[in-house]
């Protein structure tokens, strides 16, 4: 993990402990939740270790559920980006063709109009 969350409940459970014992439990917690090394304690802080170690295990237990969680929505969403866009292709083929046939339909007008022109130059 790359986080330790503690809840504010539990400076009830170390209470009894004193500073050095607490230090050393806070130094175990981050050890464990970095790199799940349980390291040995000495002093009263081994009776709340384990209590310390089950928030630790659930933490992270939810962070991994979370995280495959946002991988199922993501590929969810990138899923759907796909299907929506793969409906739009042809439909973009489709406008691309009409834009051909407006082109074409002007430059016949154009055609037209620049015939008419020349006519009427000839006529004048």
């Amino acid at each position: 993990m790359k986080y330790l969350k503690i809840f504010t409940d539990f400076l009830e459970d170390i209470e009894p402990l004193s500073t050095e014992e607490r230090g050393r439990l806070f130094t175990s917690m981050l050890l464990y939740a970095r790199s799940g090394e349980v390291t040995e304690l000495p002093g009263n802080e081994r009776f709340v270790w384990p209590l310390a170690k089950r928030y630790i295990d659930t933490q992270a237990e939810a962070y991994k559920r979370l995280c495959e969680m946002n991988k199922r929505n993501i590929k969810k969403r990138y899923e759907s980006l796909r299907t929506v866009t793969d409906r739009n292709e042809p439909k973009q083929d489709k406008d691309k063709d009409k834009d051909k046939d407006n082109l074409s339909k002007e430059r016949g007008a154009d055609q037209y109009t620049n015939e008419a022109l020349s006519r009427l130059e000839v006529v004048l």
